[in-house]
């Protein structure tokens, strides 16, 4: 598995009775919190772009890491929270210290930073559940799938990627075959291949490029 984009270790973390009691229910239940900065230096605006994070936990403060782990984004000025959906993926115990994926979506004007808390330390909150506009059709292995922000081609053969169309923002693809370009999408007609964005990050410091 290639490394994700960013990397929180399991030793920086907050217990959220540090946090302002104006930010709201993350009070209730959860008991620490990580956070995640993100700066778009590009004089682009950033809309829905996917951020993926490796995040490591102290074992002792966790118990169910796709249940209990909730993001939140600090909204500009008020400093209050928004729930941003989530998803943690890739559950790993080593020795004293649990792992996962964390995928959501940010946006980011040029120039601008944003603060995402990561919640975890509930043992009791219930199964994260929101609401989604993906839609599938198809029959057996030649599916479509598709949402708000892309289209995505599944071959009538074996069922792996064969395009891949974003309605907003560029992407780029890396096969062992050539790709096939045209804006905001690209496909490949044979092979498996790696999806890659046209932009990156250094793991640590959470910056979009």
């Amino acid at each position: 598995m290639e490394d994700a984009e960013y990397y929180l270790p399991a030793n920086e973390w907050e217990p959220v009775a540090a946090l302002r009691a104006e930010r709201g229910r993350w009070h209730e239940g959860w008991q620490f919190f990580k956070r995640l900065d993100l700066k778009n230096i590009t004089s682009l605006e950033r809309r829905n772009e996917p951020i993926e994070a490796e995040v490591e936990f102290h074992a002792k403060q966790v118990t169910d890491l796709a249940r209990e782990i909730r993001g939140a984004e600090v909204e500009t000025g008020s400093g209050c929270l928004r729930e941003a959906p989530s998803q943690a993926y890739g559950d790993v115990s080593e020795d004293d210290a649990r792992r996962c994926r964390l995928f959501f979506v940010a946006s980011l004007k040029p120039e601008e930073k944003k603060t995402y808390l990561i919640f975890y330390g509930n043992p009791a909150a219930p199964q994260p559940e929101y609401e989604t506009d993906l839609e599938a059709s198809g029959e057996e292995y030649a599916l479509d799938v598709e949402n708000r922000y892309y289209r995505v081609e599944l071959a009538k053969s074996v069922g792996h990627l064969k395009s891949l169309a974003f309605k907003e923002g560029r992407a780029s693809f890396a096969s062992d075959g050539p790709p096939i370009w045209s804006s905001g999408s690209a496909s490949a007609s044979t092979g498996w291949g790696t999806w890659r964005f046209n932009w990156s990050a250094s793991r640590r410091g959470a910056r979009i490029i």
